[in-house]
C-alpha cells in the first residue's frame, strides 16, 4: 500500500506535532509522537531516495542510511535510541538559572517560586549520555532535516 503522505506532508505533521508538543510541555505522550514520526522520517526519505545515492549518503541499505544519520545529528541518534528502546522520556524538575527566568511563562514562573527554582520538564534518558530536555533534542532533529 502506497503512503498517505507525501515526504514533503510527513514533515509538514512533524513540524505540526513539534508545535503542539511545544504548547504541551508536561506531555511526555506528545513529545513521544514527535519522535516516532522523526524516527519513521528517515527510513521514508531512503525508499523514495535509495537509487540516488548523494541523496542517502552514498549507502545502500536503509540500516546504513540510519547509522550515517545518526553519525551526524546527535539529536537523530538519540531519537533512534527512543525509538528502539534504548532511551527513555521521563518528567522531572529542572533547575531553571535565575538568569533564565525570563525566559519562562507566567505558570513556569509561579511553579518555579513555590518549587526552589525549578520547573516540569519531559527529559530524554539516553545511555552514555548527561540527559536533556527532550523539546530541545526533537527541535534538533527538526532543524538538522530542515537544513
Amino acid at each position: 500500500m502506497p503512503d498517505p503522505l507525501s515526504l514533503e506532508q510527513h514533515f509538514a505533521l512533524i513540524e505540526a506535532e513539534h508545535h503542539h508538543s511545544l504548547a504541551a510541555p508536561l506531555s511526555a505522550r506528545r513529545a513521544l509522537l514527535v519522535a516516532i514520526l522523526l524516527d519513521h522520517y528517515p527510513d521514508r526519505v531512503f525508499a523514495a531516495h535509495r537509487h540516488q545515492p548523494d541523496q542517502v549518503f552514498g549507502v545502500e541499505d536503509m540500516l546504513a542510511y540510519r547509522a550515517e544519520l545518526g553519525r551526524r545529528s546527535p539529536a537523530m541518534a538519540a531519537i533512534f535510541a527512543l525509538g528502539s528502546g534504548n532511551a527513555t522520556l521521563r518528567i522531572e524538575a529542572v533547575k531553571v538559572p535565575i538568569a533564565d527566568y525570563s525566559s519562562l511563562g507566567v505558570e513556569d514562573f509561579m511553579v518555579s517560586l513555590y518549587n526552589g527554582n525549578s520547573v516540569q520538564r519531559v527529559m530524554l534518558y539516553t545511555p552514555g549520555h548527561e540527559p536533556r530536555l527532550a523539546h530541545d533534542v526533537l527541535s534538533e532533529a527538526i532543524a538538522f532535516w530542515r537544513a
